[in-house]
């Protein structure tokens, strides 16, 4: 019986997808072992650019002008998220 959706001479190739992608794992985790320090410093990297990204942006947004940004309707905002 065929669902509705699903082919029924698409399992080998997903089988071959899967075994693409637990290679691609593997070979990862195999280059985050051997190269530790490389990797901490990458994920270290991506972590910070994530967070000033957004901050500046944040900052950048509330600057300009017809942007609208009331900072006493943002703290109330942010003080009812945090109560919560």
């Amino acid at each position: 019986m065929v669902r509705a959706g699903h082919d029924t001479g698409s399992k080998a190739s997903g089988v071959i997808e899967m075994g693409r992608l637990l290679r691609i794992r593997l070979r990862l985790r195999r280059f985050m072992r051997r190269h530790h320090l490389a990797f901490t410093i990458l994920r270290s990297l991506m972590i910070f650019s994530a967070g000033f990204g957004g901050a500046y942006g944040f900052i950048k947004a509330s600057m300009a002008e017809n942007s609208g940004y009331n900072p006493h309707a943002f703290a109330i905002g942010a003080s009812v998220v945090s109560a919560e």
